[in-house]
């Protein structure tokens, strides 16, 4: 999140925002921690994922991560 306000708009941002979205389901905190080890399985397709998104978008990752969680939070009217 630092790089990304910093600038960076090209890395991802995995949070646990971004795994429930991604993994299109509730976590909770014990399997968040779990998840977000950065050696997880899950974590690096998660980052894989946002980045094949932005490519075929045209878009930053930071871009496609802020319309994903507006979209999820319900607030994309």
């Amino acid at each position: 999140f630092y790089r990304n306000i910093c600038g960076n708009h090209d890395e991802a941002t995995v949070d646990r925002h971004a795994l429930r979205i991604a993994l299109a389901r509730d976590l909770n905190p014990e399997q968040c921690k779990v998840l977000l080890n950065p050696r997880s399985r899950e974590r690096v397709l998660v980052v894989a994922a946002y980045h094949l998104a932005a490519r075929r978008l045209g878009q930053s990752v930071a871009i496609v991560q802020a319309v994903t969680w507006v979209v999820f939070r319900g607030k994309a009217d």
